[in-house]
């Protein structure tokens, strides 16, 4: 099945490691163009000069951490598709990376043709994770939530979660099936009860508590894996 050309963005502070991504997805059919940065701040700037469809995120970056820069990126580009790329396999982190927005979690130790896999099937709308990376990733963390968050309905959990995706009104509307008006009115009372002004202000409330949400059902179903391709790991 012949796959939509994507414009790649690979962020890695590790020459080596961007060089031999590029080598992995030069040859590509589905790859179009490859771009690179070195540093959170030249991402940003990429991302906001040409926003790309695809981006594989090194999780430690030199200049800030790459969760940071990945709510970022959600909030400039939030249709572009991320696979995080870890030395680490924490389950934690690998949450709080699927909670951010990232829609794959692969580790740098893994097999080229299986981190090739895992690129592929993110890329082309999928959800993946790598071999050493459980399942239960996938799964809501089992800890309470602080307060204030401990002291929000589901709903509202979900509207904070699509906020710190960067969507507007109109997208968090048509991905729960409501009108833009209610979605309006469910987020001031949510600000009402995050103790916030607006939007900016509850998601920065929620990146400074570090803490991972549920995901919400919307985002709970990974897609359908690319027909004729197996799942990595």
């Amino acid at each position: 099945m012949a796959l939509d050309k994507k414009q790649v963005l690979l962020i890695d502070g590790h020459p080596i490691v961007a060089r031999g991504l590029r080598v992995l997805l030069e040859n590509e059919p589905w790859v179009e163009r490859i771009r690179e940065a070195t540093t959170a701040k030249s991402a940003i700037e990429a991302v906001v000069s040409d926003p790309p469809d695809f981006i594989v995120l090194d999780i430690r970056l030199r200049d800030e951490c790459g969760i940071d820069t990945l709510i970022k990126i959600r909030q400039i580009c939030p249709e572009a598709r991320i696979t995080i790329l870890s030395t680490s396999d924490d389950i934690e982190i690998v949450r709080t990376a699927l909670r951010s927005g990232a829609h794959g979690f692969v580790g740098k130790d893994t097999e080229p043709d299986i981190v090739l896999d895992t690129l592929r099937v993110v890329a082309h709308g999928g959800t993946a994770l790598g071999p050493r990376i459980p399942e239960e990733a996938l799964s809501p963390a089992s800890t309470t939530l602080p307060e204030p968050f401990s002291l929000l309905t589901s709903r509202e959990l979900d509207l904070l979660h699509h906020l710190a995706l960067g969507e507007c009104n109109a997208q968090i509307a048509k991905r729960l099936g409501l009108c833009e008006k209610t979605i309006r009115n469910q987020l001031s009372r949510l600000f009402l009860r995050l103790g916030v002004r607006d939007r900016v202000n509850a998601v920065l409330l929620l990146h400074e508590a570090r803490i991972a949400l549920p995901r919400p059902e919307t985002h709970r179903t990974p897609h359908p894996w690319p027909p004729g391709r197996r799942r990595p790991g």
